[in-house]
């Protein structure tokens, strides 16, 4: 019962089990289908279909608590504003309304900040975008994003939700890979104000297709492309002082980009991804706290390859999907990221 082979496709964690839906299983074919795994049992289950979002890859997808929501992506018509909402206790599928809704788009950043879904920026057949909007499932109602200092427009950024920022940073612009990004304030998942730009003095170099996760107290940078070069570097945001600490490079991961990144409660892992040589299957863990890396092993013979989704569970880092060697993968691998231990009897 587990999903058929893709990429493009979305991973949200429910505290209890990982759900995968949608993305593009071959040859430019978007999918409408999806499955929960639950790690207890190692079990698969397929989601209904009955009501389910139209066919798309590239699309956003959130966890609210009780229900994932999907919105947007692309398929072979084109350009979707679109969504469904899965609610995870009746298993059943109930559409987004069309009304109100942002433009259509694909690879835009979204997060789930407390009671509404954010989502911004992304691309469509217009070009790149830096608009978004608020979808409040409780209401079913959509609400536009305030424009004031909206970061440049661009795709393939990355976002981090702080508990009461939304930030949004890097991604390729109109003509190049930008460093830049900028954190929209919220209370009650209400817009306080504009857009405040983040400082660039120590910032990353401009990259897309990189990773960030949020640490509780800061945002971690890492990897990622800038056109055909890949990166290897880092670096932390502090939004309480607005100000970048880089990263050691030491027995950092090897330069890649589409790569998975979680956040584990210590450590930030990174698994898989790209390089000009093709797709990985090595990873590393990073710990802010010792400021330092550690290589992962290889025992269970990990499988390369990038653009796969990956969550955390709380004990377990679970990738799936993702392509190699232009093909799409399905191969749901588990990883515990716990450093060996080594027991001594003391003579």
């Amino acid at each position: 019962d587990a999903p058929t082979a893709r990429s493009g496709h979305t991973a949200i964690w429910t505290g209890q089990e990982l759900f995968v839906w949608g993305g593009d299983i071959g040859q430019g074919n978007p999918s409408a289908s999806g499955g929960a795994y639950q790690p207890l049992t190692d079990q698969w289950r397929v989601l209904s279909p009955v009501d389910a979002p139209s066919a798309r890859s590239a699309h956003s997808a959130v966890w609210t608590g009780s229900e994932m929501i999907i919105w947007g992506g692309a398929t072979t018509g084109g350009y979707l504003n679109t969504g469904g909402r899965f609610d995870t206790i009746s298993q059943n599928w109930s559409a987004l309304p069309a009304s109100g809704a942002p433009a259509g788009r694909q690879r835009h950043v979204a997060a789930w900040p407390g009671s509404r879904m954010i989502l911004w920026g992304g691309l469509n057949g217009s070009g790149l975008l830096s608009d978004g909007a608020l979808f409040d499932p409780t209401a079913s109602q959509w609400t536009n994003l305030t424009a004031t200092n909206s970061p440049e427009a661009r795709t393939a950024a990355t976002a981090v939700w702080t508990g009461s920022r939304f930030i949004v940073w890097g991604g390729q612009g109109t003509s190049a890979s930008l460093n830049t990004g900028a954190q929209l304030v919220l209370s009650s998942d209400v817009p306080q104000s504009g857009w405040q730009t983040l400082a660039t003095t120590g910032a990353p170099s401009a990259r897309s297709a990189h990773s960030a996760v949020w640490t509780g107290s800061k945002m971690i940078v890492w990897g990622g492309r800038n056109g055909g070069t890949y990166i290897g570097d880092g670096a932390s945001y502090d939004p309480a002082t607005d100000s970048w600490t880089a990263l050691p490079t030491a027995n950092a991961p090897s330069v890649r980009a589409n790569h998975s990144a979680v956040w584990t409660g210590s450590e930030m892992v990174v698994v898989g991804g790209e390089d000009s040589t093709g797709v990985l299957a090595t990873g590393a863990a990073y710990d802010p706290t010792a400021n330092q890396w550690r290589s992962l092993t290889n025992p269970g013979s990990p499988v390369a390859r990038s653009g796969a989704t990956s969550v955390w569970s709380g004990t377990e880092v679970l990738v799936f999907g993702g392509q190699a060697n232009g093909q799409p993968v399905a191969s749901l691998q588990k990883l515990n990221p716990q450093p060996a231990w080594y027991l001594y009897r003391k003579p």
